[in-house]
């Protein structure tokens, strides 16, 4: 008799729970077919939840603690990993870091900066071989990849493994070596980090970069530029390139703003059930205005920390 009552008394202390969870995500009669999280107050919850989760997540990841998380936390060991991961698929040798190519990445990083572009080839004709030249590295073959403000290393190399000239430079067997550098700093007004891979075949005088070919350079080089920056081709690319730039708090606070538009969705195919007052105002198209507004966020902080580009 004793554990009946418990569950008895366990199963009523769950009643006033479930019914605020109902009350907050289900139109009824309760609550007038108004969803508590698709009014005011609800609306502020669930802002505030979103902007938690990106506050919370760069101080546990380690990450800037800038409330849209533009700054990544990449570690170049786990860069040469997961490199070396997508070459073992492919049944190819490891790549070894060698140091003059990080220090010529670090080198094309830098400039980036400095003179604030973003490209293979600098507004001053610079190409990316001087930076080899520079270290004293010598090539048969050698390789460059680009990365802007993807949030980790496995989201870096799997966007160049999903672009095909890019996948070419990490996949070249002729390929032995390789050198990373990840720099954070300001780029075109905003914060950015930047990811930069030379990719090398020792010895000689080759090379290439994803993309296009052009014969530029000392002793017959031939360089590859790839289109970099917003050149996304579609819509759609724009938006699975964000998507995969971004943090997994980021992803997570987009699946609860769609989660919550759809709610208003919902109510608004009660609006017939609202009180007779609202039918002569626009409150009556409450639930639909707040579906497109809880999108127009989804889509807003997809902007604002989905700015991956290679």
């Amino acid at each position: 008799m004793a554990n009946i009552n418990t569950k008895s008394q366990r199963s009523a202390s769950r009643r006033p729970i479930r019914r605020r969870v109902a009350h907050a995500v289900v139109p009824s009669h309760d609550n007038q077919f108004r969803p508590h999280l698709i009014r005011s107050h609800g609306i502020v919850f669930v802002i505030a939840v979103v902007l938690a989760m990106q506050f919370v997540y760069g101080v546990i990841s380690g990450q800037s603690t800038d409330i849209l998380g533009r700054e990544s936390s990449i570690e170049v060991a786990d860069l040469i990993d997961y490199t070396n991961r997508a070459r073992a698929e492919e049944g190819l040798s490891p790549l070894v870091e060698n140091q003059r190519l990080s220090q010529a990445a670090s080198l094309k990083a830098d400039d980036m900066f400095r003179y604030d572009y973003w490209a293979h080839t600098s507004p001053r004709g610079v190409t990316p071989w001087k930076w080899l030249q520079d270290v004293g590295y010598q090539y048969d073959q050698a390789g460059e990849n680009l990365a802007k403000n993807y949030p980790t290393a496995d989201s870096t190399v799997d966007a160049w493994m999903n672009s095909r000239t890019h996948r070419e430079n990490i996949m070249n067997d002729k390929y032995s070596e390789v050198g990373f550098a990840v720099l954070d700093g300001t780029l075109e007004g905003r914060a950015a980090t930047l990811v930069v891979a030379y990719y090398g075949a020792p010895e000689g005088s080759r090379m290439s970069i994803a993309g296009s070919q052009s014969e530029i350079g000392p002793s017959n080089a031939t360089v590859y530029a790839a289109p970099v920056a917003n050149s996304y081709g579609s819509p759609y690319a724009y938006f699975a390139t964000a998507l995969q730039s971004m943090t997994p708090a980021a992803l997570w606070s987009i699946a609860l703003l769609l989660a919550v538009s759809l709610i208003g969705l919902v109510a608004h195919h009660y609006r017939k059930y609202l009180p007779n007052a609202w039918h002569r105002s626009w409150r009556v198209h409450h639930g639909l205005y707040t579906f497109f507004g809880y999108v127009g966020l989804a889509l807003l902080l997809i902007v604002a920390t989905g700015g991956g580009q290679i």
